[in-house]
């Protein structure tokens, strides 16, 4: 198989389907609105080494996929945004999971596993990876961003600074901050 493409296309629903030892990869081009499920991309896009490629598309939907042994899993070229992907495996892809360039915005990345191959993107500030401690999963030496737990208990928080009372707010949570409340009498 040499892989398949939708260009300007909208709302479409690609469910079901195996690009398995292909020379092709799926190609997404200026369309929007596609809902893509439940799909095997294993060892695909061998002449271009990714298993999945958008370009300049928007509000697309990937759930519950598996990219598995490609170069690449996933890449964003051109301008994306607004793209939702959510609860897919990235196995084993040789060089990243997902390969965001610049210019790609507002794309939200949650609850995925990443296996030895996680994130690069290169405006990390502007794409979703944490939403009410919604966290991508990264294993086997993947990484990429994640929730931020600032910290775990009041020992995290130690400023060494005895004026003050050093306390952990929602320990272990994404929402975690530390607190530094004044001491204003201090006895030896």
């Amino acid at each position: 198989m040499s892989g398949f493409s939708i260009s300007n296309s909208n709302k479409n629903h690609i469910e079901n389907n195996s690009l398995i030892n292909s020379t092709g990869y799926f190609y997404l081009s200026q369309s929007n609105d596609n809902y893509f499920l439940n799909n095997q991309i294993n060892r695909a896009g061998q002449s271009s080494n990714i298993g999945v490629y958008l370009y300049n598309s928007s509000e697309n939907n990937f759930y519950n996929n598996n990219f598995s042994d490609s170069y690449k899993g996933v890449e964003f070229g051109g301008y994306n945004q607004n793209n939702f992907l959510f609860t897919n495996i990235f196995d084993n892809n040789e060089f990243i999971g997902i390969y965001f360039s610049p210019n790609n915005l507002n794309n939200s990345v949650l609850n995925n596993t990443f296996i030895s191959g996680g994130i690069i993107d290169f405006n990390e500030l502007n794409n979703i990876y944490c939403s009410e401690g919604l966290d991508n999963t990264y294993i086997d030496g993947a990484e990429g961003p994640s929730c931020e737990v600032i910290c775990s208990d009041n020992f995290y928080c130690d400023d060494n600074n005895s004026y003050t009372q050093d306390t952990c707010i929602n320990p272990s949570k994404y929402d975690s901050f530390c607190n530094y409340e004044p001491i204003n009498c201090i006895t030896d």
